[in-house]
């Protein structure tokens, strides 16, 4: 009767450990989409500020190769592209369920 009772405490224990865990862990995911996110938006808004600037520095012409998104060649965006902006940077967070 004793180790049935010591049994199902520990399973009611590691079940509560796993919960919390998983609950966890779907907080830190929706973070990190949420990081995604405000980083392609801010990508998006940036990359339409550029269009804008560039374009209206063209006086308004239209010439052959443009990308047509705000008259801005691929030429002109060569240098924006990194990989240090594709991904988001998540701070670790220490593991406190063990």
């Amino acid at each position: 009767m004793g180790q049935q009772w010591k049994d199902r405490i520990s399973d009611q224990y590691l079940a509560r450990k796993n919960s919390l865990a998983n609950q966890r862990m779907g907080m830190m995911e929706e973070t990190a989409n949420s990081y995604e996110n405000l980083m392609n938006n801010g990508l998006n808004m940036m990359g339409g500020s550029l269009g804008n600037i560039l374009g209206g520095l063209g006086g308004g012409t239209s010439t052959a190769g443009t990308s047509g998104v705000g008259g801005i060649t691929p030429g002109q965006i060569q240098g924006l592209s990194t990989p240090a902006l594709t991904k988001p940077v998540l701070p670790s967070i220490p593991n406190y369920i063990s």
